[in-house]
């Protein structure tokens, strides 16, 4: 299994959005409905036009990975942690300079976990 670490594009965009009303604050006040509400769009490009922030997604063997959502926490040292739904032991981080990508979220390290 790889994971692909990548910049999200605009096609990502309406997968993400599904996650956003499975909090409290998200489930009474996000849009779901198709055609997508041009505000994502706008919001997306926004973020992508802002050289302080970058959205990174994760690709689990080609289909993006939104059901398991990626988190900065710290023990002291930084970690991105990585759920992963199974195949753990088959898993392979595939991302060009992978430093930088985890220097641009604030971590030093990956965790990945099933």
């Amino acid at each position: 299994m790889n994971l692909d670490f990548r910049k999200a594009t605009e096609s990502d965009v309406s997968k993400l959005v599904k996650l956003l009303p499975d909090d409290d604050l998200g489930a009474t006040r996000e849009d779901v409905s198709i055609p997508l509400n041009q505000g994502y769009i706008d919001a997306f490009h926004s973020i992508e036009k802002d050289p302080n922030n970058e959205l990174t997604v994760v690709e689990c063997n080609g289909e993006l990975a939104v059901d398991l959502p990626l988190q900065v926490i710290s023990t002291g040292l930084p970690y991105l942690i990585v759920p992963i739904n199974s195949n753990l032991e088959h898993a392979q981080i595939v991302a060009q300079d992978f430093e930088a990508m985890l220097a641009s979220v604030g971590a030093k390290f990956v965790y990945v976990f099933q």
